[in-house]
């Protein structure tokens, strides 16, 4: 075994196992720009200590000394998420402050004893926006470490995934995930239960997304959620606290200027879900697990949703010419995901968001759906180890807040969320984009979810076409879903 030794100003050394190597911490601080932290409130620069610390199979003891010779020591059944400590800058020394909180100010000596990680390989798939920023944070993670790890960008993760398994091909040892793969992915055992990983620092809404028979399934890492878009050049801004009457007046008044007011995708149950929410509707699935389409706040949102249809104030147009008709300014607002702000601004399209107004009738907000993306390991993995640091890495406060930051996303950590409420992070849309998860609702990781999407993708279809009325819609739908349903029972 050998040991870490780093020195700044010959202020602070690092130590494994007792023996020096050549690996420089000054050498990091010079090559590597700090991460962004909050400490006592206020902005600062760090660095967590996966960066500083070689890569650790198993962590057995931790021990550090103050500038004022106190010595603190850590052992092994409370180093579980040592991932998320970090070193701070803090005047001309550094300050570690460790996951319990704990804070040793002008650190001289961290000695940590344990097994050190052997260089390996490693395979990760990565996919959605922002590929190009996930990549090179894990080829930051994987040089400092060195480690080989090889990234693949792959369009359809899901069904990559599902057909390399059953060819008994080479799987990825770690991959992106949204919370409706869970159901294929843990039925067919290809991926591992995290809930070692589970250590607190992750939002509550982010669990919920990844959480399916009890057991954590994916590590989040961010999100994007619903919004509504409008042309500021078309729209005066909403009130703070808007509701459906303040919209409904804004789509008038466009249609009487001659603009085409609103338009979004409603063939898709998958923005019908806000409106059943804000319609009255306490959750999409029953608490015995069933799925009920036939009640009344689903036919009261989709009745306001066909109303808006007749009176010319809602167009139903596919995700393309909708996006193409608010680029060009032919229609005032949209409703799309965060996903949507990198792409406008590179365009320079005039936009401006707002969060989801609220229903008056019920009190309820639209509820904008929270679509988390997460990192799973594969059980197949011959370096599981190095495949969860990896994921506690991207997920690490300073390295998230900073990629979602770049991607126009939310974090999925709790302090990097924080950070954004304070206005310590320079995100554009912060307050809406905050705004938006308090209200939003998590997808089911259940296999019930995929059954009410796709069948109401066909009923709604019905609907705007007028081919089906809302009562006839909802009774046919259900009874398709219980069929279906009863079909999955064992």
């Amino acid at each position: 075994m050998t040991a870490l030794v780093c020195r700044i100003g010959s202020a602070l050394e690092l130590r494994v196992n007792g023996s020096p190597t050549e690996t420089s911490f000054d050498g990091l601080s010079r090559s590597w720009e700090p991460w962004t932290y909050i400490d006592a409130g206020r902005r600062v620069s760090g660095y967590p200590l996966a960066e500083v610390l070689p890569l650790m199979d198993d962590l057995w003891r931790l021990t550090v000394r103050g500038v004022d010779g106190e010595v603190h020591r850590w052992s092994e059944d409370r180093l579980d998420s040592y991932l998320r400590w970090r070193l701070i800058q803090d005047g001309t020394g550094w300050t570690l402050i460790s996951a319990d909180g704990r804070r040793i100010s002008n650190v001289t000596e961290i000695a940590a004893e344990g097994r050190r990680s052997v260089p390996g390989t490693l395979e990760v798939w990565i996919g959605w926006e922002g590929t190009d920023r996930v990549e090179r944070l894990i080829r930051r993670f994987a040089d400092i470490h060195d480690q080989d790890i090889t990234v693949l960008v792959v369009p359809s993760i899901l069904s990559k995934v599902s057909s390399t398994a059953r060819g008994r091909g080479r799987l990825p040892d770690l991959f992106m995930v949204q919370s409706d793969y869970l159901p294929s992915l843990v039925a067919a055992g290809l991926i591992q239960r995290l809930d070692g990983m589970d250590n607190g620092a992750l939002l509550e809404k982010g669990r919920d997304a990844f959480t399916r028979d009890a057991g954590l399934w994916a590590r989040p890492l961010y999100f994007d959620t619903q919004l509504v878009f409008y042309n500021p050049r078309l729209v005066a801004p909403p009130p703070e606290d808007w509701d459906l009457d303040d919209l409904e007046r804004i789509l008038t008044d466009l249609k009487r200027r001659g603009t085409a007011p609103i338009t979004w995708n409603a063939y898709s149950a998958y923005w019908l879900i806000s409106f059943q929410f804000g319609f009255g509707k306490d959750g999409l699935l029953e608490s015995d697990g069933g799925l009920v389409i036939d009640d009344e706040p689903t036919r009261e949102a989709l009745g306001y949703l066909l109303d808006l249809q007749e009176r010319g104030l809602l167009g139903v147009r596919e995700r393309e010419g909708m996006m193409g008709r608010f680029v060009t300014g032919d229609v005032g607002l949209i409703l799309s995901g965060s996903y949507s702000i990198p792409a406008f601004d590179e365009a320079d399209v005039s936009y401006a968001v707002s969060p989801y107004p609220r229903n008056p009738g019920t009190g309820a907000p639209l509820a904008p759906l929270l679509d988390f993306k997460g990192l799973a390991v594969s059980r197949r993995t011959y370096r599981p180890i190095l495949a969860r640091s990896l994921a506690a890495y991207l997920t690490e406060t300073g390295v998230q807040a900073h990629l979602a930051a770049g991607l126009s996303k939310l974090p999925a950590d709790t302090e990097a969320l924080e950070m954004m409420r304070r206005g310590l992070s320079e995100r554009p849309h912060a307050e809406a984009l905050l705004a938006s998860y308090d209200i939003g609702t998590v997808l089911p990781p259940n296999d019930v979810y995929p059954i009410f999407k796709n069948t109401m993708w066909k009923m709604l279809s019905f609907a705007f076409t007028g081919q089906l009325g809302v009562d006839e819609l909802l009774e046919q739908g259900q009874r398709i879903i219980d069929e279906k349903l009863e079909r999955r029972s064992p």
